[in-house]
């Protein structure tokens, strides 16, 4: 079994435990270095960037993208980031500790982070579940031509979740 050390956690995991996660939305790391403390605020699971004006501030989400993985049985998931609505960003950040935040329907958004092996995944639509107070949500995207799209409605072989754990025990 080959071990890799994972880039979120930093322990040294089998390689098909290890799942990519992106640290921030990329526009996050397009601001440079010396402006994020003033444009932005972060944390793991919520971002938000100022713009110019109120209308023109946007927020991000953490979720989890999952992958049926048909040789195992299982899901392989992409900690991914969704950006959504000001007013959606609000009810979540209101919700993100209510132990029936599951029953809340769910919330348009869009992918923020360009996912490797695919091409043009930045600004996917789709929706945003809300799980629990102690897990991430999920995201299911809406139907589309992309290859990503195909990946989370048809499933993927463990051939294409071992690139993607390789890829997050960079």
């Amino acid at each position: 079994m080959k071990l890799a050390i994972c880039s979120c956690c930093g322990k040294q995991l089998p390689i098909n435990e290890i799942e990519l996660c992106f640290r921030r939305p990329d526009d996050f790391l397009l601001i440079p270095l010396d402006e994020r403390e003033a444009r932005t605020q972060a944390n793991d699971d919520l971002c938000a960037i100022w713009g110019e004006g109120d209308a023109d501030h946007r927020c991000f989400v953490r979720g989890l993208l999952s992958l049926n993985v048909k040789d195992w049985g299982s899901t392989y998931s992409l900690g991914a980031w969704l950006e959504v609505s000001q007013t959606d960003f609000k009810r979540i950040y209101d919700l993100w500790d209510e132990a029936d935040q599951s029953s809340e329907p769910p919330f348009s958004a869009k992918l923020a982070n360009a996912v490797p092996f695919h091409s043009s995944t930045r600004n996917l639509s789709g929706e945003l579940l809300l799980t629990g107070p102690t897990t991430r949500p999920s995201f299911r995207l809406s139907e589309s031509s992309n290859s990503l799209f195909e990946e989370q409605s048809r499933g993927i072989s463990a051939h294409r979740a071992n690139q993607y754990a390789a890829l997050a025990a960079k």
